[in-house]
């Protein structure tokens, strides 16, 4: 579980991924893929070999709202570098939320 960060105008243009496949960085830092928690480089080769199997794929990266900024970029990059195109984030619309 982990709290996303929410933004006022997220971007409504990005269309819904079928089937993405989901990071999910929690507040302390370990790594998801899907439901499974990996180690760094056990996610790399992961992400490598869903790249090779299924290169259309998008990813979407849940990140706790208390992760710094360096370690979500860095996990950005990793999936460029892999060679994923569509990596988005995945962030609460503050403006649907009261208060």
């Amino acid at each position: 579980s982990v709290t996303l960060p929410s933004v006022k105008s997220p971007d409504s243009s990005q269309q819904e991924a079928l089937n993405p496949a989901t990071i999910t960085v929690s507040r302390d830092g370990k790594l998801f893929l899907e439901k499974d928690e990996h180690s760094i480089d056990q996610l790399i080769a992961l992400l490598r070999r869903l790249h090779t199997d299924k290169p259309g794929t998008a990813v979407v990266i849940k990140a706790d709202e208390a992760v710094s900024y360096g370690k979500v970029r860095s996990i950005f990059k990793l999936c460029q570098d892999i060679g994923f195109a569509g990596a988005s984030l995945q962030v609460l619309d503050k403006s649907n939320q009261k208060g």
